[in-house]
């Protein structure tokens, strides 16, 4: 999920594959946490409607509208870490985005660089990513 929505973020597939050069890889790492239990706003499922928000809150090209709902979450009282939200760019799955506060609760344990990792080749290979 992570890859799809910063990596191939803006990239439109080119015959039914990503293309993407090896430096803008090469750049990127995958970080390991340790810490407290996070506290989210649950926005997928039931969580959702019950906010009284609709999907298109992560789904939506102008992100005024959900960076307005982002600062509503943050300020209200329950002062969650973050918020739980379906993948724009992968809806098969889910994402999250943490709040400053939530650094006090979180160690990296470590970083791998991303064409180190163990799944880096299965996540280029699912997503048909090829190099330039």
């Amino acid at each position: 999920m992570a890859f799809a929505e910063t990596v191939l973020h803006d990239e439109l597939p080119e015959n039914g594959r990503f293309v993407v050069t090896p430096e803008s890889l090469e750049c990127r790492f995958v970080v390991a946490f340790s810490g407290k239990t996070l506290k989210l706003a649950d926005l997928t499922g039931p969580g959702l409607k019950l906010s009284g928000i609709d999907g298109s809150v992560s789904s939506i090209d102008d992100y005024h509208l959900p960076q307005r709902w982002s600062v509503a979450i943050y300020k209200h009282p329950l002062k969650v870490d973050g918020i739980l939200y379906m993948s724009r760019h992968m809806n098969s799955g889910k994402s999250v985005v943490l709040f400053d506060r939530a650094k006090r609760k979180l160690k990296s344990q470590r970083y791998v660089p991303f064409l180190k990792h163990p799944d880096s080749t299965n996540t280029v290979l699912a997503l048909h990513v090829t190099y330039a």
